[in-house]
């Protein structure tokens, strides 16, 4: 009887030994690197899905979707968290895959898979046999999970317990990994390049970050308990495919020593769930002045009544919303339609189609996933009517050198310029300093002038003129010449362009270089415009032929002169301005028809600046006869000859008013 105690006490220690010996059940951690543009990744995915699937007792399969070799929607989501991982692996292409922290080759478990005859970590080597290896490695570490969502799935209270079942300490850069994973993803189309659909355990974010939770030890026999407030992504697409991950790891060799997962979110019926079946927009029209009937059909996927909704059609940018307040039952389908067809913005661009606010988006929606579709594309050249028509290159960031309203090419040489960009000027650069913004135009620093010295400035959108016979067109310039070494001054060219045929063809309206073009006196220092540097060109279109809209173009040639700036490009009723001006003044043009030699006599009742220019019948500028002068009331007399023969306008300009003066010319 004596001996009991001590038998007592073996029997309690030989307990407590036989605990802290005890393997547990290992998890497998097997990290796929894969991109949903990669043909590989595509070709191999399927088989590698379907082997993993059917181990999930044993495995935790975990997806990191990478920036290359294309797009992904996951990476551009997530990009940092992965690209960290997979540099934490040396991972230089896809797809491959680690397991427990390993890249298996050939001779990964004495051969058990088939990476012989494909590449170490290729998904395609993994077989049941890696599998079964891997699982049967001994670990005496344990891992449980356990957690809490808010009800409104922005948020989820982990808790995470690691157990060390060993006699001895385990040390090292241990580090616990947690990761939100969503099991399976089924899209409607391939989201990238390749036809994939399907997509399974990606990682949507890792916790704290993707260093993960660092640890110095565990003791023998010790447990760990860590909680993790866990923020869940406005981007997860299914709530009820979401699951945390855990693993251990030691970062320094990679060894992970086990893991656990846990079982997908249970979302309640509060939670509602709409689905865009098909989009039914119908775009018509020829490319300038395209327009769009917005419209797709929705359905209620989810199990409660959908009250409200608003229906987003993103075109090129431009929001157009429809708000619904009908009751929507579960399983009912119904078509949303903007309220009018809408004018499509220029450009090559498409149309997004998304369902907000469900409900008043108090909870999320169950799934996002069935609310994507594939965008509609269109190209087209916006028509505005003239009475709105201004581009005044305004609310771009400067260096801007495309849009969907421009497009320069020889880019390099055109900008959107600011005053902040200037390390000189102090005022606005919009024209006459009304604006922060306008073109510059680099001639001081073209760049390789000797082989392509011109450049262009397209202008997408169209001005709608129907109705208009005389078409007044005016734009803003500022420009200084640069002398050269040699003494001379530079020669730089600024010629406008129209059309009526949505830019099938180009006329020719307005080229002007030199001094001709100069608005300030030569300047050798880089030239920016003081507000009064400004001069606003005005041209006149006296025949439309019925056009509905007119498209502009400017081409530029280099002297590698000094800076050209342009803005605010109008479009007005020119008929109107001719006959304002008209009341003001008297006028004698003789001879009538003449042979070249013109004289023009102008009485004035009152103090005025006028601007006299030649143009052609069909309004193309030929030459300024006199630059803008203050003039003293009474008469004046300016001469003049023309080279060529046929119709010609002179026009007289105040700044804001014109006459248009025919002459005849007979040789």
């Amino acid at each position: 009887m004596k001996k009991l105690p001590f038998i007592l006490t073996f029997i309690f220690l030989l307990l407590i030994y036989s605990n802290l010996n005890a393997q547990v059940n290992r998890m497998v951690v097997v990290e796929e690197f894969t991109n949903a543009s990669c043909p590989p990744c595509a070709a191999q995915n399927p088989a590698f899905n379907a082997l993993l699937d059917q181990n999930l007792n044993h495995v935790i399969p975990i997806k990191y979707q990478t920036s290359f070799p294309g797009f992904d929607p996951y990476n551009r989501q997530n990009p940092g968290e992965v690209s960290e991982r997979a540099a934490y692996y040396s991972i230089g292409g896809v797809p491959g895959a680690v397991i427990d922290g390993v890249s298996p080759n050939a001779s990964y478990g004495g051969g058990v898979g088939n990476w012989d005859t494909w590449y170490a970590g290729a998904p395609g080597g993994f077989t049941q046999a890696a599998l079964n290896f891997a699982a049967a490695q001994e670990t005496f570490i344990e891992i449980l999970i356990d957690l809490e969502y808010q009800q409104d799935f922005s948020k989820a209270d982990v808790y995470v317990t690691v157990v060390n079942h060993d006699s001895i300490e385990i040390s090292g850069d241990l580090r616990l990994h947690l990761l939100l994973l969503e099991v399976e993803n089924i899209w409607a189309f391939p989201p990238g390049s390749t036809d994939e659909r399907d997509f399974t355990h990606v990682m949507r974010k890792m916790y704290p970050n993707a260093q993960g939770t660092a640890l110095t030890s565990i003791g023998a026999g010790d447990t760990l308990n860590f909680s993790f407030e866990a923020e869940i992504p406005e981007y997860i697409y299914a709530l009820d495919e979401m699951v945390f991950a855990a693993f251990l790891q030691n970062h320094s060799s990679r060894e992970i020593f086990n893991g656990a997962i846990t079982e997908k979110a249970v979302i309640d019926s509060i939670y509602a769930d709409m689905a865009i079946l098909f989009k039914n927009t119908i775009i018509s029209g020829p490319k300038c002045g395209r327009t769009a009937n917005l419209g797709l059909r929705v359905r209620n996927s989810g199990l409660i009544d959908v009250e409200e909704y608003t229906v987003v059609f993103d075109v090129g940018g431009e929001i157009y919303n429809k708000h619904i307040s009908e009751v929507l039952q579960p399983g009912q389908d119904v078509t949303i339609r903007y309220d009018n067809p809408i004018s499509l913005p220029s450009g090559d661009s498409e149309i997004n189609y998304f369902i907000e606010n469900v409900n008043g988006g108090a909870f999320r929606e169950v799934n996002t996933l069935n609310n994507i579709v594939l965008p509609d594309p269109f190209s087209a050249y916006r028509v505005t009517p003239w009475e709105d028509f201004l581009i005044d290159f305004e609310n771009f960031e400067g260096g801007t050198i495309s849009s969907s309203i421009f497009e320069f090419l020889s880019p390099n040489n055109f900008f959107i310029r600011t005053a902040n960009q200037s390390p000189t000027a102090s005022y606005p650069l919009g024209g006459f300093g009304n604006s922060e913004s306008s073109i510059f135009v680099n001639f001081r620093g073209w760049r390789v002038p000797i082989f392509r010295p011109d450049g262009e400035i397209n202008i997408f959108d169209n001005a709608g003129i129907s109705g208009l016979g005389t078409i007044s067109i005016s734009f803003d310039i500022a420009h200084a010449q640069f002398t050269k070494n040699n003494g001379e001054l530079s020669n730089d060219k600024l010629e406008l362009f129209y059309s009526f045929d949505c830019g099938q063809s180009w006329e020719s309206l307005y080229v002007k270089s030199g001094d001709e073009l100069a608005t300030v006196t030569p300047q050798n220092e880089i030239y920016y415009p003081h507000p009064d540097d400004w001069r606003t060109e005005t041209l006149i279109l006296n025949n439309t032929d019925g056009a509905d809209h007119l498209m502009f173009r400017f081409e530029v040639t280099s002297d590698n002169g000094n800076s050209l700036f342009i803005d605010n490009i109008r479009v007005q009723d020119g008929s109107t301005n001719v006959r304002e001006l008209s009341h003001e003044l008297s006028y004698n043009l003789f001879p009538n028809p003449t042979n070249g030699l013109v004289s023009l006599e102008l009485n004035l009742e009152s103090r005025q600046s006028i601007q006299m220019d030649l143009f052609s019948s069909n309004g193309k500028f030929i030459r300024n006869i006199t630059s803008s002068e203050v003039l003293e009331s009474g008469t004046h007399q300016f001469n003049w000859n023309i080279d060529g023969t046929g119709a010609y306008f002179v026009r007289l300009f105040d700044g804001n008013r014109y006459r248009m003066i025919p002459v005849f010319v007979v040789k």
